[in-house]
């Protein structure tokens, strides 16, 4: 869990953007037993939200979450640049 969240992180560390919208500051890094979570504040108010979990013994949930959008429409278009973001993600 720790190796891809540092992963994330040095990717996001990086970027100054997703999909052209601006990311306010590096982002905010927490850990939990369970748990680790990168937080960022985008430039149109959006939040979002990466969560790494252990599924199984050697397994781990990689999820992204992006909250506070202003529409559906909105939300339709995060989604399909996310599914993108992450089909090309190396």
């Amino acid at each position: 869990m720790n190796e891809t969240l540092d992963a994330w992180v040095q990717m996001a560390w990086k970027r100054s953007q997703f999909s052209n919208v601006a990311i306010d500051g590096v982002g905010e890094v927490s850990r939990a037993d369970k748990w680790r979570y990168w937080r960022a504040i985008l430039g149109d108010g959006s939040h979002v939200i990466v969560t790494v979990s252990e599924k199984s013994p050697g397994k781990i949930s990689f999820t992204i979450t992006h909250e506070k959008l202003t529409s559906s429409e909105s939300a339709r278009q995060w989604r399909a640049y996310w599914k993108e973001f992450l089909i090309n993600l190396k």
